[in-house]
């Protein structure tokens, strides 16, 4: 996900006129994501990595944005609404359900542990290709996270939307399918906040806050780094 968005905040920097140095150090994060991810932003882990990274290799990196020319096309989604969902063995699920999304509203309850959360990720991987829980808790390998306790075992949920079409899942195309009511509760007093505030508020709405979280630290490195001369 936070590979996803990143390319996404390099588009906004191909369509706009921004410093040679600045393509530079985006261009080495792009690179050196991986390394990068695990750090934290705590006692400057993460700006010191992008130092360290910088010094060893600032004279091999372009200042030309690239961009994915899949990426930049726009998508249309095939669907316009969800039909049905088989589930399990996924998470909470040790053996396959289905559910049927037909309806114009769906609504879900049960107890606690019945399985609730699991659904809700099993549209999210269906749709999406991942899970943000399982990258909140540094989860690497997704299916760690998504198998089921009692299988050790994991298939990928199966969605299929309305005129039988198969969901293929696409980060790109249904990332904003995705609002959950904490979310919603938070926004609607945005209006008594800071607007720094506001700003993580809007972030968090619309899913963007591990990304956010992610980035806040780069142009404070930019400053931090002694570019080799």
């Amino acid at each position: 996900m936070i590979r996803a968005e990143y390319q996404r905040f390099m588009q906004t920097l191909a369509d706009n006129s921004v410093f040679d140095d600045v393509c530079k150090i985006a261009n080495l994060v792009l690179l050196n994501l991986d390394v990068l991810i695990p750090f934290s932003t705590a006692r400057g882990q993460r700006i010191k990595k992008i130092v360290e990274l910088a010094q060893l290799n600032w004279g091999g990196i372009s200042n030309e944005i690239q961009i994915n020319p899949i990426q930049h096309q726009e998508q249309v989604s095939p669907i316009c609404a969800l039909k049905k969902i088989s589930v399990g063995p996924f998470r909470g699920f040790s053996q396959t359900e289905e559910f049927d999304l037909s309806s114009k509203i769906v609504l879900m309850y049960g107890p606690n542990g019945t399985g609730k959360s699991s659904f809700c990720e099993a549209l999210e991987y269906g749709l999406l290709g991942n899970v943000a829980e399982a990258d909140n808790k540094r989860f690497h390998d997704q299916n760690k996270y998504l198998k089921n306790a009692y299988t050790n075992s994991f298939e990928a949920p199966e969605i299929i939307g309305d005129n039988d079409v198969k969901i293929v899942a696409n980060e790109r195309l249904y990332r904003f399918c995705f609002v959950e009511k904490n979310r919603i509760d938070n926004f609607s007093r945005i209006a008594a906040q800071a607007p720094s505030k506001q700003g993580e508020l809007i972030s968090t709405l619309f899913g963007m806050d591990v990304f956010n979280n992610f980035v806040v630290s780069v142009p404070t490195a930019a400053s931090s780094i002694k570019f080799p001369v």
